[in-house]
């Protein structure tokens, strides 16, 4: 495993190229590492995201623009679908990433390296990657959270206000949320806050984008 772990270290801080093709040298590292793939698979989501490779090497084509655009089409969607699954699982950390790696082996769509590859690639992109369990969350009926927006209709027309005022730095905008949510005493209150000022910042920003680079992936494909 430490082998494995200083192997992709070496590629994610040498390595330039496209990342879809260093997905797959990682990848066929990951894959030869017996009985402890999950933990490279871990690995690699939780500590790559701030690497900065130095360019030593440049990595060799494996995928081509058009595979890649074709694989985006028909299994983008697919792959999109069993990490959103895994996700709503909330499991904990070291079973999330074994039913990761189960699920990128293991589907028989993906039955080439290239495609199971690409998978890897496609997971590792995910902004909600890398994966983090969460403790429970505050639920309400709708009656209740109606009652609260009703109760509270000055404190969410102030955080419109501060949400949609240009500021010089996003800095003055988020202290002055987080001085109206101080302003409120009771948990509740401040989580029916909290998720009207998240739904206001999704209106006001249009659709919210919530993986990195799939966007564009899309457009391309």
């Amino acid at each position: 495993m430490e082998n494995t772990t200083k192997k992709i270290e070496d590629i994610l801080k040498k390595a330039s190229g496209e990342k879809l093709d260093i997905a797959c040298k990682i990848y066929r590292e990951i894959s030869v590492c017996a009985g402890h793939e999950s933990e490279a698979l871990e690995y690699l989501c939780s500590y790559s995201e701030n690497e900065e490779s130095s360019g030593e090497w440049i990595v060799d084509e494996e995928i081509t623009e058009e595979e890649k655009h074709q694989y985006v089409s028909s299994y983008g969607k697919m792959i999109d679908g069993s990490l959103e699954a895994l996700l709503r699982e909330n499991l904990p950390v070291k079973e999330f990433y074994s039913k990761l790696w189960e699920m990128i082996q293991n589907n028989t769509i993906l039955e080439s390296e290239k495609k199971k590859a690409f998978a890897l690639y496609y997971i590792w992109i995910d902004a909600r990657i890398p994966y983090f369990e969460l403790e429970e969350g505050l639920e309400m009926s709708n009656k209740e959270y109606r009652e609260y927006i009703k109760t509270h209709e000055e404190v969410l027309k102030k955080a419109r206000f501060i949400l949609l005022t240009p500021t010089d730095q996003k800095t003055q905008r988020a202290s002055r949320l987080v001085k109206l949510l101080d302003e409120l005493s009771d948990e509740k209150e401040k989580a029916v806050l909290m998720a009207q000022i998240l739904e206001m910042r999704a209106k006001s920003s249009g659709v919210v984008r919530i993986v990195k680079g799939k966007a564009a992936e899309r457009r391309e494909g």
